[in-house]
């Protein structure tokens, strides 16, 4: 009887734990909506592509671009942000952003990305957390080059010179780019080269610098396991 008793007792402990904690995500959940929608709603009129829309129509703008996001996007954002936030205050602090991927960010890059963004007593909120994440898995497109080129250029002077790629990890970038001047790269030269999403990982991932690093011996051992299948 006591056994069975105590089994329904946890059983009915757990169930409410699971509750609370469902209701927590729910409300999490909520919170994120929201965010996303007043995001939304603020970039509206800064989009040359939506200049001709009324304000009447706003709020379907905004629904109709949430629930594409959510729908298709989820997965990789909400969840994500959801899972980061340890302390579950609805904010990204520095060492739990570090956790992303792979969590391979290296960390003067990471402090680079918390002095540069908006950030609330040292701690990123969601809209922040959405502008770095778009910017990070779309490194090919120039607004999101214009975003890794901010937190990159740590003097701010408009380009990156010797001192400021010196302070990720390599000027071999350099080569990489090719500048007009040898001794600084600008946004443009970043964006002409179309090397900028491969430059960006060099800086600022580990596994990109590791991968980029040993490139050749990659390329060898494809090449070597080819080769044995093709034995096979």
């Amino acid at each position: 009887m006591c056994g069975r008793g105590n089994g329904t007792l946890q059983r009915k402990c757990g169930d409410q734990v699971g509750r609370k904690q469902e209701n927590c995500e729910e409300l999490a959940l909520d919170t994120r909506l929201e965010d996303l929608e007043n995001y939304i709603l603020e970039l509206i009129p800064t989009l040359p592509q939506l200049d001709g829309l009324e304000k009447s129509f706003y709020s379907f703008y905004v629904c109709t671009a949430v629930r594409k996001f959510f729908f298709f996007l989820d997965p990789l954002r909400t969840g994500q942000y959801l899972n980061l936030d340890k302390d579950h205050n609805g904010m990204l602090s520095k060492e739990e952003l570090s956790r992303y991927g792979t969590a391979t960010m290296t960390n003067v890059f990471l402090d680079r990305v918390f002095q540069e963004c908006l950030t609330y007593d040292g701690e990123m909120d969601y809209k922040t957390y959405l502008d770095f994440v778009l910017a990070l898995e779309n490194r090919k497109e120039p607004a999101a080059l214009q975003y890794m080129f901010k937190l990159l250029d740590i003097e701010n002077k408009g380009y990156l010179n010797v001192f400021s790629l010196n302070y990720f990890f390599r000027d071999e970038i350099f080569d990489m780019v090719k500048p007009k001047d040898p001794l600084k790269i600008s946004l443009q030269d970043l964006i002409n080269s179309n090397q900028g999403d491969t430059v960006t990982t060099i800086l600022i991932d580990l596994n990109g610098f590791w991968t980029y690093e040993n490139r050749e011996a990659l390329v060898a051992n494809d090449n070597e396991n080819s080769a044995d299948l093709d034995d096979t």
